[in-house]
């Protein structure tokens, strides 16, 4: 799928983000998770002549939409159905600035997604036939910024306390809170609300609760380890409870199950076929503690880990020279907890002998001393988790 960007022309540009083309083929995944950003859209569909979106009250249930849809600002996530979005077309609006060119306040479109011919009768069909039939990307701007401009209400322009608002509240780390920027107004907070309401379709504290939410995505899409704890302070949150809530709120799922979803779905090119591997999986008691342990004993170097809400490990990958090896919190799995094991892992270095005294030195019990015999200068510890560990090498 490309995706093609148009910033567009004055004065649309003060109210407009964007217009987004897509096209090519259609996604692998036949659903997708769009969570709230606080602005309005349209989408339409020029490939196929329905949009499947699902119902706001039941996320398993789909509602169909004939050609093109406006979604109103969310404090909830949707789901689309990605088969029919082959060609399609979105105007992103600014947060609230999609109001003058709507035929009621955005409240009225809040949490929803309404069909465009409910907006603008059989214009909205006309608009999709024009856009479908254009030659170029460039007539296609053209034609969207052409209605656009001829719906937009001068009158419907956002109160200028909106304005300040937003500027304030997207500031950055200079963003202002609620309580200083009604201040600042002299309006009344109830008036405050009301105007800010009507235009963005969010009241003052859930918009600056949605843009807390997309601070977090970001820091998440970078794909570094996550510390809850930390992200939950760095992005206002008062506590790691009060963050679970609210990305919970506005997702549908804890942090972790996000994460572990993003990273399911991120895939590998396809330039770069998967290797065939195989790797051991170790089911732990104390999966934080087994962590720091192979750290500590073999320099073990972690590339993954899911934590739970409290922070703690439940599944790791870590690598020892290279070597992949994953584990996990499963209490009745564990050695510990069965009294046996029924694998033992064996580690191949090149200076047996100190990787075993550092094994040692990390809390593993001695269970055959180093020596030599069949080929191999070998030694076999347990480690404090039930886990035999085989530290060798082959003899020339």
């Amino acid at each position: 799928m490309t995706v093609y960007r148009f910033l567009p022309s004055p004065p649309l540009s003060a109210y407009v983000e964007a217009f987004c083309f897509s096209e090519g083929e259609a996604a692998l995944h036949t659903k997708e998770r769009r969570l709230p950003d606080g602005r309005v859209a349209l989408v339409i569909n020029l490939g196929h002549e329905m949009l499947r979106v699902s119902h706001r009250e039941y996320a398993d249930q789909f509602q169909s939409f004939h050609g093109g849809v406006l979604s109103g600002a969310h404090s909830q996530f949707s789901v689309l159905d990605t088969t029919t979005l082959v060609t399609t077309i979105h105007v992103c609006f600014k947060p609230g600035s999609a109001r003058p060119f709507l035929p009621m306040p955005a409240t009225e479109v809040t949490n929803q997604v309404v069909d465009l011919s409910t907006l603008w009768g059989t214009a909205a069909f006309d608009l999709r036939e024009q856009l479908q039939t254009a030659q170029t990307k460039d007539d296609r701007v053209r034609i969207l910024e052409q209605f656009l401009l001829a719906r937009s209400a001068r009158e419907q322009t956002p109160h200028p306390a909106v304005t300040f608002a937003l500027a304030s509240f997207q500031a950055g780390h200079k963003r202002r809170s609620i309580s200083e920027v009604t201040a600042q107004l002299g309006l009344s907070p109830k008036h405050f609300i009301h105007l800010f309401e009507e235009a963005v379709g969010l009241t003052p504290k859930v918009f600056c609760r949605v843009l807390r939410f997309q601070e977090v995505l970001c820091l998440i899409e970078k794909g570094q380890r996550v510390p809850w704890a930390d992200l939950a302070l760095d992005c206002g949150y008062f506590d790691q409870a009060h963050f679970i809530h609210d990305f919970q709120a506005f997702s549908g799922l804890t942090p972790q199950a996000y994460l572990a979803m993003m990273t399911m779905s991120s895939g590998t090119p396809e330039s770069e076929p998967v290797k065939t591997s195989i790797a051991p999986w170790l089911s732990v008691n104390r999966a934080t503690e087994a962590v720091d342990y192979y750290q500590a004993a073999f320099g073990a170097v972690e590339r993954y880990r899911l934590e739970d809400d409290a922070g703690k490990v439940v599944v790791a990958q870590l690598a020892i020279e290279g070597a992949d090896f994953w584990l996990q919190e499963d209490v009745d799995s564990s050695p510990e907890s069965l009294g046996r094991r029924s694998v033992r892992m064996i580690l191949t270095v090149d200076d047996p002998d100190s990787v075993f005294e550092q094994a040692i030195a990390a809390g593993a019990t001695e269970v055959a001393a180093v020596s030599e015999g069949h080929g191999w200068r070998i030694g076999r510890v347990a480690d404090p988790f039930g886990h035999h560990w085989e530290i060798g090498k082959p003899l020339r």
